[in-house]
């Protein structure tokens, strides 16, 4: 029986190995949204831990006339998501999947 959480939605444990459809990043586009996109991908991986990110909009143009009333750009978080972080092998790069993109 699997427990689930906030944080755990498919209730998976750390060194258990699932098939993945897809690998995420979370990244700025033009615009300055930071948001997940998706890449097409179908392999069997193992999950390593879950990973928190906020997706919002980055926020630059707050100089209000002098340089006193300045502030330093900042991401509005619009949400927060959960990401399971994965792995192939011990030496290789961890990287990101969403729920829906793990079969199991």
């Amino acid at each position: 029986m699997r427990i689930t959480k906030y944080n755990n939605p498919l209730g998976l444990e750390i060194g258990e190995f699932v098939t993945i459809t897809a690998i995420s990043t979370v990244e700025y586009d033009v615009k300055g949204n930071k948001d997940v996109h998706s890449r097409l991908l179908n392999k069997t991986t193992r999950i390593v831990g879950c990973v928190k990110k906020a997706i919002g909009k980055r926020i630059e143009d707050n100089c209000f006339g002098s340089s006193e009333d300045y502030a330093p750009p900042y991401l509005a978080v619009s949400k927060y998501i959960w990401l399971y972080e994965c792995k192939n092998a011990i030496h290789e790069k961890s990287f990101l999947v969403l729920p829906e993109n793990i079969e199991l």
